[in-house]
């Protein structure tokens, strides 16, 4: 599902804040959610940690914006409440 790459300088710029499943008629979608210092350490962080299943998504909050890894990449994304 998620392949872990570490790297302990990233690793203090981004914490974990939580997981939730949301679940349609059509989908189950699971996203763990991580607080980071700015985009370019959540850039890092997760291009450090690959998304390979459908329906799992990273996301990253920052005081600059929200990042998003999933399947087909990285890319940022509007607010979310999640």
């Amino acid at each position: 599902m998620i392949k872990k790459e570490s790297d302990p300088k990233v690793s203090q710029e981004i914490e974990f804040q939580y997981s939730k499943m949301l679940i349609s008629s059509k989908n189950r979608n699971l996203y763990f959610v991580f607080n980071g210092k700015d985009l370019p350490a959540a850039k890092l962080f997760l291009q450090g940690h690959p998304v390979s299943s459908r329906m799992v998504y990273l996301v990253v909050k920052t005081p600059e914006g929200f990042l998003c890894a999933d399947a087909d990449g990285i890319e940022q994304i509007p607010i979310m409440n999640i």
